[in-house]
C-alpha cells in the first residue's frame, strides 16, 4: 500500500503542476509582452523598485540572503555593509530581469548595444586559436544571459548549458528568448552536444555556481567553507583540451553593462582525478574574488553550501537502497 499511496500522491503532484502551467502560462507570457513594451532604462528602474519590494516583503528569503553574506563575508564587512549588499542583490537581480525582458523584444543586434566594455577579450580570442573550443565558466552574476549574445557577435558562435527547471512550461519562455537572441540550449542531460561544439572550436558556455547534488562533483573551499561543486566543466576541459575560462558581467548603470574575460584556468598535470580537482578549484577561486569585490552582484539567496559530506552520503546511501529493491522485485507476477 505504501508504495500505491506514495505513487498516486505523485501522480496527484504532477497533475496540479500540469495544471498550474496551463493557468499561469498564459498570464506570464502577456505580464512579459507588457514589460517588454516599456523603454529599457524604465524596465530597469522598475526592476530596482521590485527588488527593494520583494527585499521588504519576502523576510524569509531576506533572512537566508544575510545569513549567506554573513557566513561568507562576516569577517570583511561590518553588518550595515552585508545589509547593503542583500539589499543590492535583490535590486540587481530584479533590474536584470526586467532589463533582460526588454532586450529579448529588442534582438541581438540592438541588444548588444547596452554592453559598454569587452576587458579581456584577448583571453578569449587566444584560447579559441589553440583550436579545441573554449568552455566559458559564469556565474548567476549580473546579467549573465547577455553574456553568450554578446561573445557570439562578437567573437565566435556557441551554446550554452542549461539545467532544466522543474517547470517545463517556464523553461520553455527562456530557452524561446535564448534562441531569439541567437543562443541554442544545451540541455544538461545531453553531454554529446557539448562534445560536438567544442570539437567544432566553438564555445560552450556554463553556470556552475550553485549546488545540485544530482551533479557529479567534489567539495571545494568556497569563501572558507566547503561547497559541493560540480565537476562538469573541468571535466569536459581534461577529456577535450578545451581550455577554461571565467568570464562576468558587470552591471555599470542602468540599462549599461560590461564584460569582463579572465585568464584560462592553468591545467598542472598529473591523473585526470588531480587536474579535474585542480581546475574546479582555479575557477572557483576566481569565481569568489569577483563575488567579494561586487557581492550586490551575485545571487546569495540560493542555498550555495546547502549540501554537506554527511546528507550527500545519505542520499546516495539511499539511491543505493532503492536500486537493490529494485533489483530484488520479481519481473512477472508468477515469479516469488
Amino acid at each position: 500500500m505504501g508504495g500505491r499511496g506514495r505513487w498516486k500522491r505523485r501522480k496527484r503532484r504532477a497533475a496540479i503542476r500540469r495544471l498550474r502551467n496551463r493557468l499561469l502560462l498564459p498570464v506570464a507570457r502577456v505580464g512579459l509582452s507588457l514589460l517588454s513594451r516599456l523603454p529599457l532604462e524604465g524596465a530597469s528602474r522598475a526592476g530596482e523598485a521590485a527588488g527593494r519590494l520583494a527585499f521588504a516583503m519576502l523576510g524569509g528569503v531576506r533572512r537566508r540572503t544575510l545569513r549567506h553574506l554573513e557566513m561568507a563575508l562576516g569577517d570583511r564587512r561590518p553588518a550595515p555593509e552585508l545589509e547593503a549588499a542583500a539589499r543590492g542583490s535583490f535590486q540587481l537581480f530584479a533590474a536584470c530581469a526586467f532589463e533582460w525582458i526588454v532586450l529579448c523584444r529588442w534582438g541581438p543586434e540592438r541588444a548588444c548595444g547596452a554592453m559598454t566594455g569587452f576587458p579581456g577579450r584577448r583571453h578569449l580570442e587566444e584560447a579559441l586559436a589553440r583550436g579545441r573550443g573554449v568552455i566559458v565558466v559564469t556565474a548567476h552574476f549580473g546579467l549573465f544571459e547577455l553574456m553568450p549574445v554578446f561573445v557570439i557577435r562578437e567573437v565566435a558562435s556557441g551554446k550554452v548549458v542549461g539545467r532544466r527547471p522543474s517547470d517545463r512550461g517556464f523553461e520553455e519562455i527562456v530557452v524561446e528568448r535564448r534562441l531569439r537572441m541567437g543562443v541554442p540550449t544545451i540541455p544538461q542531460q545531453q553531454p554529446r552536444e557539448i562534445l560536438r561544439v567544442l570539437r567544432r572550436g566553438r564555445i560552450v558556455g556554463i553556470l556552475p555556481d550553485q549546488d545540485v547534488d544530482k551533479l557529479p562533483g567534489i567539495f571545494v573551499p568556497f569563501f572558507g567553507r566547503p561547497a559541493y561543486t560540480p565537476t562538469g566543466p573541468a571535466t569536459v576541459s581534461v577529456a577535450t583540451g578545451a581550455p577554461l575560462v571565467p568570464a562576468f558581467m558587470l552591471r555599470v548603470g542602468p540599462g549599461r553593462h560590461r564584460l569582463y574575460v579572465y585568464p584560462e584556468i592553468p591545467d598542472p598535470g598529473g591523473t585526470k582525478e588531480e587536474r579535474v580537482r585542480a581546475l574546479t578549484l582555479g575557477w572557483t577561486r576566481v569565481f569568489e574574488e569577483v563575488i567579494a569585490a561586487r557581492p550586490d552582484h551575485w545571487a546569495w539567496m540560493h542555498e550555495r553550501w546547502a549540501t554537506t559530506p554527511e546528507s550527500l552520503a545519505e542520499r546516495r546511501a539511499r539511491q543505493l537502497r532503492k536500486r537493490l529493491r529494485k533489483a530484488q522485485k520479481p519481473k512477472h507476477r508468477g515469479q516469488a
